[in-house]
């Protein structure tokens, strides 16, 4: 028996759960495609963000650095640059005009970066709850096409009184069908939800990596209080997520 015929076979409740089982598919599918599709984009614009900042960077032309950042539009390092780029200089400024504060700009931009990691990763993460959703409930929506089918083909027998092992045999075949394909669907969602959460995961690490590595750079070149470096102008040894920083290796 082919899938048609199968089909022709099937009651209308079993038509309905595979009708669910076949959306299922096509949504993790999307997921999984568009999920992929972000991180290879953003890891080359974030690349390429990487090599473009740091000679601002190394000479702390901040405003630069932020033209730099609006350049690369969709590079996850970039925003998160940008965020605590911004905080700072605007707090900068207005200890510069004199305005009180109780917090120094560096611990502002640290503060600023903090919330940009959190707002980055749940970006990353979009579209991984219907992944797992898929994943975990698809085999038991398939378990209950099976058990519907099962009914319905017992429900005929007794109907037409005819007990024949054909019938039988078909009725039960044809429902474990559903459960097949709702194996078949959830399978490939848990595997795709797994390898998108790793990758996730190297890229927001990346993250956190980067903006350990700005907030060092502020309080080095400024000093924690925002005012002028203590002691011997520091420099950073490498930019910002540069080739051979930890950063650039897991930005995605």
């Amino acid at each position: 028996m082919d899938f048609a015929e199968i089909w022709d076979h099937m009651g209308l409740l079993a038509r309905l759960v595979t009708i669910i089982l076949a959306v299922m598919a096509i949504a993790s599918a999307a997921v999984f495609i568009e999920r992929l599709v972000v991180f290879y984009k953003a890891q080359k614009k974030s690349r390429a963000f990487a090599q473009a900042s740091a000679t601002p960077l190394e000479a702390r032309d901040y405003a630069e650095l932020v033209a730099v950042c609006k350049a690369h539009e969709g590079s996850h390092l970039a925003e998160l640059v940008r965020n605590g780029i911004d905080s700072f200089m605007r707090a900068k400024s207005s200890r510069e005009r004199g305005e009180v504060s109780h917090v120094a700009p560096v611990e502002l931009a640290r503060r600023s970066l903090g919330r940009a990691l959190e707002t980055q990763a749940a970006r990353l993460r979009r579209g991984f709850p219907i992944l797992a959703s898929v994943g975990s409930v698809a085999p038991f929506v398939g378990l209950f096409g099976t058990v519907i089918g099962i009914l319905t083909t017992f429900n005929m027998i007794g109907q037409s009184q005819s007990g024949g092992l054909g019938s039988v045999m078909m009725g039960i075949s044809e429902a474990l069908v559903v459960t097949g394909i709702g194996l078949a669907v959830a399978i490939p969602a848990v595997l795709a939800f797994n390898m998108l959460v790793s990758q996730s995961e190297k890229i927001e690490l990346g993250l956190t990596t980067a903006a350990s590595e700005l907030t060092d750079h502020l309080e080095n070149a400024h000093g924690s209080d925002g005012g002028p470096p203590h002691g011997v102008r520091p420099s950073l040894d490498k930019p910002l997520a540069g080739p051979t920083t930890p950063a650039q290796g897991h930005i995605g």
